[in-house]
């Protein structure tokens, strides 16, 4: 598959589901296709885009490492896999600001991009996309609350001192 193709491949996952034919349409031609090579850092913590906004990656092949922080006992970081279907730089679209995470490519990586700047002239000129949008967005974000809840709930049980959880999990 070439070019945004590899965007129709996720249609039918839960994710966009709820993109109708013409919705579907007009969000392929909102996003902009990148492609990073193994290895290649996508962005980093704190550090503001090229254009100083914010984008929503979808994942359309490849794999994201998306790395929160660096344990202090085990100088491991927290990470998480972004495989495609799956979004990423969801916190600082959803928050504004500067990435809050530092996302790397595990092999060759495509990403579509809906950067804020656009997403913000979608709210204005059509409501249905902008809505099926922040649909996508919000399903992801409680799929990876009930992922952390998951890690949480298995830490604790497994008798895990709260102290030996990535700060994030202990504010």
């Amino acid at each position: 598959m070439t070019g945004l193709d590899e965007l129709d491949a996720l249609r039918g996952r839960e994710m966009f589901q709820h993109f109708d034919d013409a919705t579907f349409a007009r969000f392929k031609e909102a996003v902009s296709l990148v492609e990073h090579a193994d290895g290649e850092i996508i962005h980093s913590v704190g550090v503001p885009l090229a254009d100083g906004g914010q984008a929503l990656m979808i994942v359309l092949s490849g794999t994201v490492r998306i790395s929160t922080e660096v344990d202090t006992k085990t100088q491991v970081p927290v990470a998480r896999m972004m495989k495609a279907g799956e979004l990423a730089g969801l916190v600082s679209f959803a928050r504004g600001g500067a990435p809050t995470a530092d996302s790397r490519a595990v092999g060759d990586v495509r990403l579509a991009v809906l950067t804020r700047k656009k997403y913000d002239e979608l709210k204005q000129s059509d409501a249905v996309l902008a809505a099926a949008v922040g649909l996508t967005i919000a399903k992801q974000l409680a799929r990876d609350l009930r992922a952390c809840n998951r890690r949480l709930a298995n830490a604790l049980y497994k008798g895990i001192n709260r102290d030996d959880l990535p700060s994030f999990v202990r504010r």
